[in-house]
């Protein structure tokens, strides 16, 4: 009876999440589930669990770096005024945005991200590492797979429903290739490991495989009550 029910709530939760999704490929969720603590608990322990810590490799300041810098901040001063009102960088802040201190190597994808902060959260240029070469924009993101699937969620408040948005790249370019977005979760930052643990949240994310990603963040609810969630997203490969 018990699976039963599982089951069926499993069944629920994928109907949900097809029907207040949107995409920007003609891949679909395979699945998304709510699970007991425990059950996230366990999945921890599994022995091909994994997750990256993203923001480990610190920068050099170096002539490709300073291509680097100087390409971002040549790309943002060009957009229109109407575009600026998105971000969130006042004048006196360009030189820390637009710094090598603010640059992340990320050597598992060879890549350099400048985050760029907005309003409700953080635009990306990406760059590759060994040529410099920009490789174009993703949002700020919380976990990277073995594989490579970039995974980031849009906006940094807790009446924004959850909002997923998965990259990978190619040697010329990064690219989205799947979006999902449900009402069903309404959710406030879910940050990478690291930033978790420096601020002391008990949210994490880690992956089982390359399409199966765990997420614990915090849930706001009709009631308006922050409740900590555990879930279960199988992605498409």
């Amino acid at each position: 009876m018990k699976f039963c029910l599982k089951y069926l709530f499993t069944l629920i939760l994928i109907y949900i999440s097809i029907s207040g999704w949107s995409a920007t490929s003609d891949k679909t969720v395979f699945a998304l589930e709510e699970i007991s603590v425990k059950e996230f608990k366990e999945a921890e322990l599994n022995q091909n669990h994994f997750y990256d810590n993203i923001f480990r490799y610190s920068v050099l300041p170096t002539k490709l770096t300073a291509l680097v810098i100087t390409d971002a901040r040549n790309r943002f001063e060009q957009l229109d005024s109407l575009s600026k009102e998105d971000y969130d960088i006042d004048a006196p802040e360009y030189d820390n945005v637009f710094s090598v201190n603010s640059l992340i190597y990320i050597k598992s994808l060879k890549m350099y991200w400048l985050p760029i902060p907005t309003i409700h959260d953080a635009v990306v240029y990406c760059y590759d590492s060994e040529s410099g070469e920009f490789l174009g924009e993703i949002l700020y993101p919380f976990t990277v797979s073995a594989d490579g699937t970039i995974v980031a969620q849009k906006g940094y408040d807790c009446d924004w429903p959850l909002d997923l948005h998965f990259y990978k790249r190619t040697d010329e370019f990064v690219y989205e290739y799947f979006h999902f977005k449900t009402l069903g979760y309404f959710a406030e930052t879910i940050m990478d490991n690291e930033s978790a643990k420096n601020w002391d949240l008990p949210t994490t994310t880690f992956w089982i495989g390359n399409n199966t990603l765990y997420i614990s963040m915090y849930n706001t609810t009709s009631s308006d009550k922050c409740e900590l969630v555990y879930l279960k997203l199988i992605i498409p490969d």
